[in-house]
């Protein structure tokens, strides 16, 4: 050969050539590699290689991972047709060490604080560390001890080797929760207990612990039933270039272009195309979603697409939407949670410390008989927690959903059935009616009774002459008769040898009762020929009235008492007090209801008075079920013949008090000048009655020098005296006025059968109840009658409220269309408006489940009324009541 074909040849030799030789230290190795650049990227995948750029070579440690990376490497297409030249030390150190035991990935660093993970250079993996919050640290990834929940996933979903250590670490980070496998062993559980709270960042809202408890999120038991509002189904994908714009649609795609975090603007944005469109996705304040993304990426798009023209044209866009990485761990259905801006909480940070909680709580007792579950096809506890926060579908998250509202409604059954039963144990008066002032009352009212009126009297009878004490609802629409119903009930409670006494919330409606009793009791006298004593006991009685009545009550003189709150005073002593009546029951807690009620043990063998509640506002199929479960209803639902429909009409705007032409003053006007009465209701001043006065007063000065003037108009509110009030009142009444000026006062219990009118302005501000009640001042006589809602809402549920009022005069069907809007309030204890005590179940939705709860809460409780035999269930209840119905199971 010759010389110049040697040379040549060499040449070839060396550019095919790559070394491998031991380093001094014996723990690496030198390699290097050809100027085949295959091969240089091969050998640059292997963890830990570092290039030296003296030596031209990569420093590769002889670790078992490094090993078998190298062998991978070398091995490869990139090395085919290679000559190696491999030393025999560094060869024998190669074997010894990709033959050795298991690799380890994962190991801990010298301080215990971080783990150290080495392992081969793939897109998804490193993709994953950076996702947990690894960092890129010389040889290795470093990521600190707190984040071991992050961790746990990325070496379930990569198949990693942790050391001993490192995952005695792990265990004791990101194991099991230490609590005792129930419920109540979760809400014991403070979400601090959870390393991904714990290695949160904080904010300028405070850690994340901080930012979790404003939201009422303290526990894991918080975190767990702080259930997804709704759920993104990623199944269900859009092409851009036919998604409809301004909806929310899935987009299926690849990164084309990869966006940096912008400082200055606080974004970042990425470009993604589907094939058919491109689209630009902007992210604010959120510099990590820069790392998550890399051109050519497959990932996945959710959220409102919208366009905007710019100077290229059209261009779609989406903000903040939902946006992951497509690979084989991509949820096809993503919760989204109910989330705080205010306290700088995302649905990505509770999906991320809701998954670690799941991951850690293990099994979760079920205290529902197998049975129950397996006969309604519902899903385990444990199974459905995991299912409504990562279901597979939208028909498993809806299964999970009803699973665990329906364990919310059963412990509201159970709760309700023991204060029925605990009600139904306590000594009774048996009473005994004669008839001897029943019978000429009800001769004498000048009319009929109702359909509803003669059931409900039935009812009440067989009650009252039960060994049991009575606990009953009556409910009716505005002047469907109640009290006369009431009033018989006190009779019988009379004729029995006992006393009754009727609670009313305020001075103007127990004065307005004490009224009509009276006028309608004058007449009846006792089979002696003594006539039944009825009296009045208001706060602003005077002292020496309200000895005289206390003395006669104490002595058995007085037969019917009727009040406001003072009835509750200490010493107000019945004789003999058989029968509680409360009107507006709804304006009473339980324990004051219980104090009145309670009055009535002073005989002997402390026995308990009967109760009726009243209510002019009638109650949904839901709240019977829920806040009055342990009543018994009587409804009444027709009304007295007579009645005239009332004629109900939305004004929008605001009223127009100097105009007598303009509405509803010209109406007002005509009935007045046919010998018919109106009422203006003032505006809803907050809870102010010292701001509602001036309303009322500054409205009642603009009519009577404006629209109303030259007509007779009165003035009452709630700050006046009974002294000044009492007489507007009466003058009223007598047709003395022929337009009363009031608040809210007129609510409940004003009877003008001449009034024809009602007036209520800013009515968008009133509930539906109240309006309900204010226009039922009208429509009492046998006149035609008008109410007329007059303002503008400022809310989407006002305006349903004004379109329902007129849409409908029935009570019945305006109190469903009331607790639709409102929600279901306080379900449980004294409460009875205000946020929920069911975190998942809505009874307004789930009626049937409810009576589902109430049938398993009645047959589990048939033979073991207060659950002695069922402890766990037991205990579950006590601690999720409020504190009063708890206290009423511990003393059952």
């Amino acid at each position: 050969m010759s010389a110049h074909k040697r040379s040549v040849q060499d040449h070839l030799d060396a550019a095919c050539r790559y070394t491998i030789t031991p380093r001094g230290d014996s723990e690496h190795l030198i390699v290097v590699p050809t100027t085949n650049t295959d091969l240089v990227a091969a050998v640059r995948t292997v963890p830990g290689a570092r290039w030296d750029g003296q030596q031209a070579a990569f420093i590769v440690p002889t670790h078992q991972r490094t090993a078998l990376a190298l062998r991978t490497a070398l091995t490869s297409p990139a090395a085919r047709g290679l000559n190696p030249d491999v030393h025999p030390d560094s060869a024998a150190s190669l074997a010894a060490a990709a033959d050795g035991p298991a690799p380890v990935d994962i190991d801990l660093d010298a301080t215990g604080e971080n783990f150290t993970i080495t392992t081969p250079h793939s897109v998804p993996l490193r993709d994953a560390l950076s996702d947990a919050g690894a960092k890129w640290h010389n040889t290795c990834w470093l990521l600190p001890v707190t984040k071991a929940a992050a961790l746990r996933r990325v070496i379930r979903n990569h198949g990693l080797h942790p050391s001993p250590a490192a995952q005695n670490a792990i265990d004791e980070t990101n194991g099991p929760l230490r609590y005792d496998g129930s419920i109540d062993g979760l809400r014991g559980v403070p979400v601090t207990d959870l390393a991904s709270v714990r290695s949160a960042r904080a904010t300028k809202a405070g850690t994340l612990h901080e930012r979790l408890a404003k939201m009422g999120i303290e526990s894991v038991y918080d975190l767990l039933t702080h259930t997804p509002r709704r759920y993104l189904d990623r199944t269900q994908l859009s092409k851009l270039a036919q998604a409809p714009v301004g909806a929310e649609v899935g987009v299926l795609g690849h990164v084309t272009k990869a966006g940096t975090y912008d400082r200055s603007k606080r974004l970042v944005r990425h470009t993604v195309h589907d094939g058919s469109a491109s689209l630009q996705v902007t992210f604010f304040s959120s510099p990590w979603q820069a790392k998550r993304f890399r051109e050519g990426m497959p990932v996945v798009v959710w959220g409102k697409l919208d366009v905007w023209e710019s100077g290229r044209g059209r261009v779609l866009q989406m903000t903040n939407p939902i946006m992951d990485p497509l690979d084989n761990d991509t949820d096809l259905i993503v919760p989204i949670y109910p989330q705080s801006g205010t306290n700088d909480v995302s649905t990505w940070v509770l999906r991320g410390i809701t998954s670690e909680a799941l991951d850690r709580i293990g099994d979760l007792h079920d205290p529902l008989p197998e049975s129950i579950i397996t006969s309604n096809g519902w899903l385990a506890r444990r199974e459905a927690f995991q299912a409504i926060h990562t279901p597979a579908s939208l028909e498993q998250a809806e299964a999970a959903r009803v699973r665990l509202a329906f364990d919310e409604l059963l412990r509201l059954q159970i709760v309700l059935g023991i204060s029925r039963a605990q009600a139904a144990a306590d000594p009774a008066i048996t009473h005994a009616p004669t008839g001897d002032l029943t019978t000429p009352f009800v001769t004498n009212v000048g009319f009929a009774l109702t359909d509803g009126q003669r059931a409900a009297l039935q009812d009440i009878r067989a009650d009252m002459c039960a060994p049991a004490p009575m606990h009953r609802l009556l409910q009716g629409d505005v002047g469907s008769g109640k009290t006369l119903v009431a009033l018989t009930a006190c009779l019988m409670a009379v004729e029995s040898g006992t006393q009754a006494a009727l609670m009313a919330p305020t001075e103007v409606l127990a004065w307005q009762l004490y009224s009509e009793a009276a006028e309608r009791l004058a007449a009846i006298t006792h089979p002696d020929g003594r006539p039944v004593r009825v009296e009045f006991l208001g706060g602003k009685t005077r002292a020496a009235e309200r000895r005289r009545i206390l003395g006669e009550l104490e002595a058995g003189e007085i037969d019917v008492l009727v009040g406001t709150h003072a009835l509750l005073v200490d010493d107000v002593t019945f004789y003999r007090l058989g029968l509680v009546v409360i009107d507006e029951q709804h304006r009473f807690g339980v324990e004051q209801r219980a104090v009145l009620r309670d009055k009535g043990r002073a005989d002997a063998a402390g026995a308990v008075p009967d109760l009726l509640v009243m209510t002019a506002t009638p109650i949904p199929r839901t709240a019977a079920l829920t806040v009055f479960g342990d009543l018994a209803i009587s409804a009444i639902t027709e009304l007295p013949p007579g009645r005239t429909p009332i004629a109900t009409e939305w004004i929008r705007g605001e009223p127009v008090v100097d105009s007598p032409l303009a509405q509803p003053w010209d109406v007002i006007r005509e009935q007045v000048a046919a010998g018919r009465q109106a009422y203006v209701v003032c505006p809803l001043v907050e809870e102010s009655e010292k701001l509602q006065a001036a309303s009322a007063t500054e409205t009642y000065e603009a009519l009577t020098a404006g629209a109303l003037e030259g007509l007779r108009v009165g003035l009452v509110h709630g700050q006046m005296t009974a002294a000044d009030r009492d007489p507007v009142m009466a003058a009223f009444k007598a047709g003395d006025l022929d337009v009363l000026v009031a608040t809210t006062i007129i609510e409940v219990g004003v009877n003008v059968p001449n009034a024809t009118v009602i007036a209520i302005l800013d009515a968008p501000r009133f509930g539906l109840a109240q309006l309900h009640q204010l226009r039922g001042r009208v429509g009492r006589g046998p006149h035609a009658s008008h109410c007329y809602l007059i303002g503008e809402p400022k809310s989407a549920d006002g305006v349903e409220r004004m379109k329902a009022m007129c849409a409908s005069t029935s009570g019945f069907h305006l109190s469903e269309v009331d607790l639709r809007l409102r929600g279901s309030g306080a379900l449980m204890g004294d409460r009875q408006s205000g946020q929920s005590d069911l975190r998942i179940a809505d009874p307004v939705t789930d009626l049937e489940l409810l009576e589902i709860a109430r049938t398993v809460a009645t047959d589990l409780m048939a033979d073991d009324p207060v659950l002695a035999r069922s402890a766990q269930l037991r205990n579950e209840i006590l601690t999720a009541l409020p504190t009063d119905a708890a206290e009423r199971l511990t003393r059952a």
